[in-house]
């Protein structure tokens, strides 16, 4: 209960108070190792850290998260983990690890045929194909992106999708497709 406070506060944008839960949750849930509700809380006091702006925690804690849901079985953790560790690594310009962690989600979300999972997967590579100048690239991995949100009906994912190939229609010169698809993902968001 702790660690989903955590959770909750991190999404209210409350995050010391959210640090403080998960603190004492992982206090709590140390001799229960490895646990699935553990790896939460160390999720969630990576999105903390990351809130707080200190990256260096947050891959921390997604990387110990990792550890802890693969040890604990939990597939759809790990991706999740993953995923956010790539995020992080991204916005940090580290593209070679946050490949690496992209791939291995990809992989993963596709082993447990979950379309939101590989569709995060394929954000994060869309990501990275356009940081590293590889457009097309980008706009392929975008495209898969919106085609497994779409299948999955994650609105606010499809409309991070439609962003991404604005951004990607942007760097080839298309301008009233990217606003365009600005102006759908809002519309989405909106709604």
């Amino acid at each position: 209960v702790m660690g989903l406070a955590g959770g909750f506060l991190f999404r209210l944008g409350e995050y010391g108070q959210a640090m403080e839960k998960c603190e004492a949750s992982m206090q709590t849930l140390e001799k229960y190792r490895p646990h699935i509700a553990y790896a939460h809380t160390l999720v969630y006091a990576g999105a903390a850290q990351f809130g707080l702006g200190d990256m260096n925690a947050a891959t921390q804690f997604w990387e110990r998260a990792i550890r802890e849901y693969h040890a604990a079985g939990s597939l759809w953790g790990e991706t999740t983990s993953r995923n956010n560790l790539a995020e992080a690594l991204i916005a940090a310009g580290n593209l070679f690890d946050a490949k690496i962690h992209s791939c291995e989600a990809l992989a993963l979300g596709q082993r447990m045929n979950n379309a939101e999972m590989a569709g995060s997967s394929f954000i994060n590579l869309a990501l990275i194909a356009l940081q590293e100048g590889a457009v097309s690239d980008a706009a392929r991995f975008a495209e898969e992106s919106l085609s497994r949100f779409q299948q999955s009906g994650h609105d606010a994912h499809i409309a991070y999708s439609m962003s991404i190939l604005a951004k990607v229609a942007a760097k080839q010169n298309n301008f009233a497709e990217s606003r365009r698809l600005l102006e759908e993902s809002i519309g989405i968001l909106k709604r």
